[in-house]
């Protein structure tokens, strides 16, 4: 039975591949994304609206074993991908009905489809939720797009659903997934051992989360950074 403990997880070996993570987050769907990627001077990566061809895309992602150890290793995960973009169509933030959950496709900068990123479970009382995120090319992690992605992503959330924080999940063993993560201003929360679970392939997970104080005050110093 998974559990969660204040000791930190073994972290284990693996060539866990960088930006494919998975996690907790939010975005807006209010406002550009594209605007909020260039106006904080990220990586070439653009947030739109899923169409009506990218769940199909997304699908056939999970036929490569690299992205479904990374991401799709879970038959809910590519459930999920099945079940998008549909019950999104008619959910808006301010209405009597909040969404429960927001997705965006992420493109790079030819247009091309590299991933997508969503809040799941939002609580509107709490004002948080919890960040998904995949890129399902190989061929482009490691270039910071999966770092930059989640950084336009966490402005949306914060910076226009007004949400207080943000978490996410991710195996111990994905050591670079991780480190995409803390650039983006994660923080390990708790270890969720596995336990019995481990023996159905469940891995042990971090629990990592940012509130949007958190966010904002690294925002600055990246834009120091980038104005620099």
């Amino acid at each position: 039975m998974r559990g969660l403990v204040s000791n930190p997880c073994r972290a284990g070996a693996g060539n866990a591949l960088a930006d494919v993570v998975g996690g907790v987050g939010s975005v807006s769907s209010h406002g550009s994304a594209s605007d909020a990627t260039r106006d904080q001077g990220f990586a070439a990566v653009r947030l739109r609206p899923l169409r009506g061809s990218d769940p199909q895309e997304f699908e056939r992602w999970g036929d490569d074993p690299e992205v479904r150890r990374h991401y799709l290793g879970r038959s809910s995960d590519l459930a999920s991908v099945r079940w998008l973009p549909g019950p999104l169509s008619g959910a808006q933030i301010g209405t009597s009905r909040p969404a429960a959950r927001i997705v965006r496709a992420i493109e790079g900068s030819e247009g091309d489809l590299l991933g997508w990123v969503e809040l799941r479970d939002l609580n509107w009382r709490r004002r948080s939720g919890e960040l998904r995120i995949c890129l399902g090319r190989p061929a482009t992690w490691g270039q910071g797009l999966g770092t930059a992605a989640l950084k336009s992503f966490l402005w949306e959330a914060f910076g226009v659903l007004r949400l207080r924080s943000v978490h996410l999940r991710v195996a111990t063993w994905n050591l670079r997934a991780l480190r995409a993560y803390e650039k983006a201003g994660f923080r390990k929360e708790a270890c969720l051992v596995a336990g019995r679970r481990r023996e159905d392939g469940i891995d042990d997970l971090w629990l990592m989360s940012i509130s949007a104080a958190r966010f904002f005050g690294l925002r600055e110093r990246w834009s120091d950074t980038a104005g620099g």
